[in-house]
């Protein structure tokens, strides 16, 4: 079977690296498939770019961005159709009625074709709330699309427990991870200082602002120990956060790294005890449970415990690694923090080790991408 993994999104952002890490290792897990050859679009600056399963990459060019999404609402239909795609697996982004009828149309020439949609979170709209009017209009375009699909798209690929949405049946699944392409935490890191890692494109549902403001009720309570914050990442949060740490005088305990790849990165991640992942996911409007963040995910590949502010069904109360707060605006306590790494070691002294073998065993996308697999196999 031939099949596109196809996806909108611009990777030569820097911000996009894990994200593009993540697209990869989905694709690459379809590929694996026995008799499955499985290329991958995505967008590279005002390129489009096809990689193939036989290692050759197309490049096309464009003028400017105007051409390019002309060529990606339609004449991107071009490419499918003399490729020989037998199935698509499309990585949701902002539709419009132009893409939903070339989709369509294709799907009715193709007859058994099988298209898959990823929806990544939902509902989505609120994460957008705070864009440009230009992008809010995009979404308000993207929902009335959504009544064009029912006639496309087989199955919607999600990570909300939700059976259907908008009228078209799903695959439940987990968000994942490729634990090969992460750097694992080589030994335990040294304290003091205790630190804790943010990693994120910064955005409102990371919630970095409670424990900014945990730090801050630490020291005013009189609290001892040293104690810090390192923020690697930027994003549309990120001055808010740094207002934060100015108005609390906190310069001295969070420390903003910007963006970081390859061995900086990695350094860093090494010298921490415990990762934030999202602690703020009630803030776009989902619902408990009904989510799975591929940061926490990373963070298990790493061998690095982590917070949550969310149910999450991979990170039950019978994974030890992981502290689950309640999913509200209350701050963090860095002391509780530290209290469960300390358990965590004297607990489990290989926990590194430990968090490795079972990501690889539970978190691939080998293993999350089963049931979309076992579908499309399916005559």
């Amino acid at each position: 079977m031939r099949i596109l993994f196809l996806t909108k999104i611009d990777f030569s952002i820097p911000a996009t690296g894990g994200l593009f890490r993540k697209v990869r290792a989905q694709a690459d897990a379809l590929a694996r498939r026995d008799g499955w050859e499985v290329d991958l679009f995505f967008i590279h600056g005002l390129e489009a770019v096809l990689e193939r399963h036989d290692g050759q990459v197309i490049r096309i060019p464009f003028a400017s961005g105007l051409k390019r999404a002309m060529f990606t609402n339609s004449g991107l239909f071009r490419l499918i159709r003399n490729n020989g795609y037998q199935s698509l697996y499309i990585r949701h982004f902002l539709l419009n009625p132009v893409f939903a009828i070339q989709l369509i149309w294709w799907k009715l020439r193709r007859g058994q074709r099988k298209i898959l949609l990823e929806l990544p979170t939902f509902p989505y709209g609120p994460e957008f709330r705070d864009d440009p009017w230009i992008v809010r209009m995009q979404v308000a375009l993207d929902r009335w699309t959504f009544g064009l699909l029912p006639f496309c798209i087989d199955r919607i690929v999600t990570f909300s427990g939700l059976s259907r949405i908008r009228g078209i049946q799903t695959i439940v699944t987990d968000n994942g991870v490729d634990p090969q392409s992460l750097s694992p935490i080589p030994e335990v890191p040294p304290s003091p200082p205790f630190r804790i890692l943010g990693l994120a494109n910064l955005n409102i549902w990371h919630g970095y602002d409670r424990i900014i403001r945990g730090l801050a009720d630490f020291r005013d309570k009189g609290g001892e120990g040293d104690i810090r914050f390192e923020i690697a990442g930027t994003g549309k949060e990120e001055q808010n956060l740094r207002d934060l740490v100015s108005r609390l005088h906190l310069d001295d305990q969070v420390f903003f790294h910007g963006f970081l790849t390859g061995a900086s990165l990695d350094q860093l991640i090494a010298s921490c005890h415990v990762g934030a992942a999202s602690l703020g996911m009630h803030r776009t409007g989902v619902a408990e449970g009904q989510t799975t963040t591929l940061k926490a995910r990373e963070f298990a590949a790493r061998g690095l415990p982590f917070i949550l502010g969310y149910s999450d069904r991979d990170f039950t109360r019978d994974y030890p690694f992981c502290l689950v707060v309640p999913a509200n605006e209350e701050a963090i306590d860095p002391i509780a923090l530290q209290s469960f790494f300390q358990q965590l070691v004297t607990a489990h002294p290989r926990y590194m080790e430990d968090m490795r073998k079972d990501a690889s065993r539970r978190l691939s996308w080998d293993a999350k991408l089963a049931p979309a697999i076992s579908f499309l196999d399916q005559n």
